[in-house]
């Protein structure tokens, strides 16, 4: 769904962004059309993304301690 370029620039799959005629080439298997995020954008993925990986960090972190028990 993401990717990073070697400069740090954060893309998307057009895909996700529902275009209503998204370019021939991106709706090939296996290949990956990026659009640059903007500063804004870039900052809400790295909230949402820090959220989502603690919540897992939490299931799994639990479940491990139930575990051991």
């Amino acid at each position: 769904m993401f990717a990073i370029t070697s400069d740090g620039t954060l893309l998307i799959n057009i895909l996700a962004l529902e275009e209503d005629a998204p370019p021939p080439l991106a709706r090939r298997r296996g290949v990956f059309v990026g659009v640059a995020l903007t500063k804004k954008e870039t900052k809400l993925l790295s909230v949402r993304a820090y959220d989502a990986t603690s919540e897992v960090a939490a299931t799994i972190s639990g479940q491990r301690r139930r575990r051991r028990k």
